[in-house]
């Protein structure tokens, strides 16, 4: 993130059907229904998830507040919740585990393997429009237990196997017969991502949080 942006949005069920919602706004019109419908049979991972989404980025969630260094104007942006499974939160960690990834693609054929359950008696499938309470179903469903991953790598992919990427590309080319070329170059400099004004691009610090709303919905304490 290099600069304070204000982000406008749907911020009720009629404005939702002049745009397209985020998960974020889906959960915050409908979720407070669907917890006191299903929050019984929920799991505490669940409800963090659900409950953490509702407050990202809102007033509810808190304000952190910065002040430029050249020209000492304030700024408040809303707290993030940093949850795992916030979309708007991983965005920016999920592009650069990407990233990484394809930096690692060794020479050779990759192959994925998906697969799918269908029902009796169904021949193919069907885009189907959703109701915002299965929708939101279906998205726990993807919410994993404390201390569980999505991706887990093995072998030499492993993150402390300590793997010489170039070394193991070059065995790979060898072994399949091609031409293996060395590129040497130097490594850039990752620089710290900074906040900057947006008035004046000058660096904003950090002068502190200002919890706006208690931390958890009480009906829904999960501690």
């Amino acid at each position: 993130m290099s600069d304070v942006q204000t982000v406008a949005s749907c911020n009720s069920p009629r404005s939702v059907s002049l745009c397209i919602p985020t998960i974020g706004e889906i959960f915050r019109i409908y979720g407070p229904a669907y917890l006191k419908k299903f929050a019984d049979s929920m799991s505490s991972d669940q409800i963090k998830a659900m409950v953490a989404i509702m407050r990202c980025r809102t007033p509810n969630s808190g304000i952190v507040v910065y002040r430029c260094q050249q020209c000492q104007k304030l700024h408040h942006v809303l707290k993030s919740c940093g949850n795992r499974h916030c979309p708007v939160c991983q965005g920016g960690k999920a592009k650069a585990w990407l990233q990484n990834q394809l930096e690692q693609l060794l020479p050779c054929a990759y192959f994925m393997l998906t697969f799918t359950y269908r029902p009796s008696g169904t021949s193919s499938y069907k885009p189907l429009p959703v109701s915002a309470e299965e929708f939101i179903r279906r998205f726990l469903q993807h919410v994993l237990p404390s201390g569980f991953q999505k991706v887990r790598h093995f072998g030499f992919a492993h993150p402390r196997a300590k793997t010489q990427w170039e070394g193991l590309s070059m065995l790979v080319t060898v072994t399949l017969n091609m031409v293996y070329v060395l590129t040497v170059t130097a490594k850039p400099l990752v620089e710290k991502p900074t906040l900057k004004c947006p008035e004046c691009g000058g660096e904003l610090t950090c002068l502190g949080f200002v919890a706006s709303a208690p931390r958890r919905l009480t009906e829904f304490d999960t501690s």
